[in-house]
């Protein structure tokens, strides 16, 4: 029978069994968080400890305690040899993952050993890393992770993406929605083919904002005052759906160049944007490693998004995820690199979101690849210098036949603190050398891959020198990355 039991029980348990010789202090919960990093905040959470007893001995136990008010761990089962092929571990599973369910998971996980992943697979858990050493004393050890059947299905990946599968690769393994686990890893973003008819990108913007308005009634825009954001603004006015923005000022006006145009659209259309301020020099000099170590962006910028992400309430809408035509060959990019990671940081904190809207469905993303504009660019090439016109009013010309949008320069918004930003990022690749690749697209490739022409199984990606060439250099250049850092999709 099993029985609730206490911690001394079951450590005294550990001790003899399975954690023999463990030089770390075995304490009730374990600070370590699903796919990696560590949080101290799980020491809140209560555990339940379990006993599996044949006339009365305990033969076998287990562990459950919440890593997150949405995720549940199980940790430290074992039976004893004489009693191993009796369905015990199965059973002490089931009671683990009913006290998860009871504690309001959705989602239930643990970091198994090689040598025992037939027992978690055979209870429905499913592998979603390598195998690793590194911060493990009895590995190689990889995370599972077992989705409760009533919100198996909700989301692709729990936080209302319905599109964009991201991951790493390994030793031709994809692992989805992981953390980076070795240098070896290949980070690798993929998106699904059409369900149905692609229409023009407005009504495709149209119907995904109608998608999210039917789900939730509590939509906020963060409104940087650029291009992306602005027209999801005049989208939603237009179509009439409650919604807010919220708009961060930098102390000293630092971003005052780039906020006064979500300001003037604003003032045009009647809304009243609520105003947070923020000191960026003290948030990067403070706490830059909280927001960038545990998803490893290595960009000062995307970690600032991430502290955006905590402290504006809402569901929030991010003018993210448009394609960019880069370069000559047809090739693009598509934000798929690994420092933007604003959906792993939703994936993190367990929130729904569109952090990346011109992905949030595979057809309004298509309509975006299907744009004459985005097609003139690919196919007549546009300049490699960011300062001329056709690059820094891109944008402008892909959204101005929808919308009534003037033309304004592509900004970041950090262009008045560009040395402070080197600093941190060059601190933040020092902390994660190898965190640093991104995955581009050839145009006609990821049409077909849109349309289900081409399966993404049969899609493989090699490095970029094998499929541009000299135009690589370029690429190196641009965006900072090591040779051997840039991924291109090809057809296998």
């Amino acid at each position: 029978m099993i029985k609730e039991i206490s911690f001394d029980e079951i450590k005294k348990f550990w001790e003899l069994h399975l954690w023999g010789n463990r030089r770390s202090t075995i304490e009730p919960v374990s600070a370590m968080a699903y796919l990696g990093g560590f949080d101290n905040d799980i020491f809140k959470y209560t555990p339940t400890f379990f006993g599996y007893f044949i006339n009365d001995q305990l033969v076998g136990v287990n562990s459950g305690f919440l890593t997150s008010p949405k995720t549940y761990r199980s940790r430290g089962i074992f039976v004893l040899d004489q009693y191993r092929g009796h369905n015990i571990a199965q059973q002490l599973l089931q009671v683990t993952e009913r006290q998860g369910k009871k504690e309001g998971a959705t989602k239930i996980w643990s970091m198994p050993r090689r040598h025992a992943m037939r027992t978690y697979e055979k209870f429905g858990f499913e592998q979603r890393s390598p195998y690793f050493d590194e911060g493990v004393e009895f590995g190689p050890n990889c995370y599972v992770v077992k989705h409760f059947d009533d919100y198996k299905d909700i989301h692709l990946d729990d936080v209302g993406n319905q599109n964009i599968l991201y991951g790493f690769q390994n030793k031709g393994e994809f692992f989805p929605f992981a953390k980076r686990t070795s240098d070896d890893d290949v980070y690798i973003e993929k998106s699904f083919p059409v369900r149905r008819e692609i229409y023009d990108l407005k009504t495709e913007m149209q119907i995904a904002l109608k998608i999210i308005n039917s789900k939730h009634d509590d939509i906020n825009v963060l409104y940087s005052g650029g291009i992306d954001s602005e027209v999801i603004v005049r989208c939603l006015h237009e179509m009439g759906i409650p919604f807010r923005t919220t708009i961060w000022k930098f102390d000293e006006d630092l971003n005052e160049h780039d906020i006064s145009y979500a300001f003037e659209v604003c003032n045009e259309l009647g809304i009243t944007p609520e105003v947070k301020e923020v000191n960026i020099k003290g948030f990067w000099s403070k706490h830059i490693e909280d927001y960038a170590d545990p998803v490893r962006t290595i960009s000062p910028q995307i970690a600032f998004h991430h502290y955006m992400i905590d402290h504006t309430d809402g569901f929030l809408i991010m003018g993210d995820g448009r394609i960019s035509p880069r370069g000559e060959h047809g090739i693009f990019m598509e934000s798929c690199g690994e420092k933007w990671t604003q959906c792993q940081w939703f994936f993190h904190r367990e929130r729904e979101g569109a952090p990346k809207f011109y992905r949030y469905t595979p057809e309004l993303e298509a309509a975006y690849a299907n744009e004459q504009s985005i097609k003139d660019f690919v196919f007549n090439g546009m300049s490699k210098d960011f300062n001329q016109p056709n690059f820094k009013y891109f944008k402008t010309m892909v959204f101005q036949k929808y919308f009534d949008i003037k033309y304004k320069p592509t900004y970041t918004g950090f262009e008045s603190i560009n040395s402070h930003d080197n600093y941190y990022r060059h601190m933040l690749v020092d902390n994660w050398p190898t965190a640093n690749s991104f995955c581009s697209y050839e145009w006609t490739l990821f049409l077909r891959m849109k349309s289900g022409e081409l399966s993404l199984d049969n899609v493989e990606y090699v490095i970029s020198k094998e499929v541009l060439g000299d135009l690589d250099n370029f690429f190196n250049y641009t965006y900072g990355y090591d040779e051997g850092k840039h991924y291109v999709a090809k057809e296998c």
